[in-house]
C-alpha cells in the first residue's frame, strides 16, 4: 500500500466498509458447525441462492426458501427474512463526513452484492445516494463480486482507466479480483482501515 496520486475514482464496498452490519451474514445460532468470520462469508458468497439472487435471476422468496435448504440453516423463513432486510444497520460513525470530503476531489461509487431488499433501504434511508456518482448493485448489473467481469463493467461504464480506480473491500478475494481486472485495490474492514487507506493513497488526511 502506497501513496498514488494517479486516483481519480474511489469505489467502494458498502457492508463492513461504510455500513455496520448485524454481525456475519449466517447468525451462529442458524447452523451447527462453527465458522470463523472468513469460513461464514466464503460458505455465503458460494452459495448457488445467494449468488442468483444477488444478481437478480430469482426472487426474494425463492431466495429464502432455497438458502436456508441448500446451507441446511435452522431458521424459519420468516425470522430469516427479517434478519436478512436488518442485516446492514447504518453508516459508520464519520463515513458520511469522509463521503462528503471526498465528494468534491473524487468521483465516488459503490460496488455491492445486493438486493432488492436492501438497495431501496440504503439509497433512501441511509441516504446513500446523496454521496455517491455512480451506484452499482450487483442484482442490477448481473455481477456479483469476486467476478472479475463485474470490475470491467463497472470501469468501462464509469469511462475510466481501471489503473485510476481505488477500491475497498473488507474481503480479500474481492480485492484480489478487482486487481485482477487492474484497479488498485485494498482490504479495509471498518472506518478505521478505510480511513489508514485513504490517507496512505494521499486522499484524505488522517488527523
Amino acid at each position: 500500500m502506497s501513496s498514488n496520486n494517479s486516483v481519480s475514482t474511489i469505489l467502494f464496498d458498502l457492508g463492513g466498509v461504510l455500513i455496520e452490519l448485524d454481525g456475519p451474514p449466517i447468525k451462529a445460532h442458524w447452523i451447527s458447525m462453527r465458522l470463523s468470520h472468513e469460513q461464514n462469508w466464503q460458505l455465503w458468497m458460494s452459495s448457488t441462492f445467494v449468488q442468483r439472487y444477488e444478481t437478480g435471476a430469482i426472487s426474494s422468496a425463492d431466495f429464502v426458501t432455497g438458502v436456508i435448504g441448500e446451507l441446511n440453516l435452522e431458521v424459519s423463513e420468516d425470522d430469516f427474512k427479517q434478519a436478512f432486510i436488518q442485516w446492514p444497520k447504518e453508516l459508520f460513525a464519520g463515513a458520511s463526513e469522509i463521503l462528503m470530503a471526498l465528494k468534491s476531489r473524487y468521483t465516488l461509487a459503490f460496488f455491492s452484492n445486493t438486493s432488492a431488499l436492501h438497495l431501496p433501504r440504503l439509497l433512501d434511508e441511509l441516504a446513500l445516494a446523496d454521496y455517491f456518482d455512480h451506484t452499482y448493485a450487483s442484482y442490477e448489473i448481473g455481477f456479483f463480486k469476486p467476478d472479475v467481469h463485474g470490475f470491467h463493467y463497472v470501469v468501462k461504464d464509469m469511462r475510466v482507466e481501471a489503473a485510476n480506480v481505488l477500491f475497498l473491500d473488507d474481503n480479500q478475494v474481492n480485492v484480489d479480483a478487482a486487481r485482477k481486472a487492474g484497479l488498485q485495490a485494498e482490504k479495509a474492514h471498518g472506518l478505521t482501515e478505510v480511513k489508514s487507506v485513504l490517507s496512505a493513497y494521499g486522499c484524505i488526511r488522517e488527523k
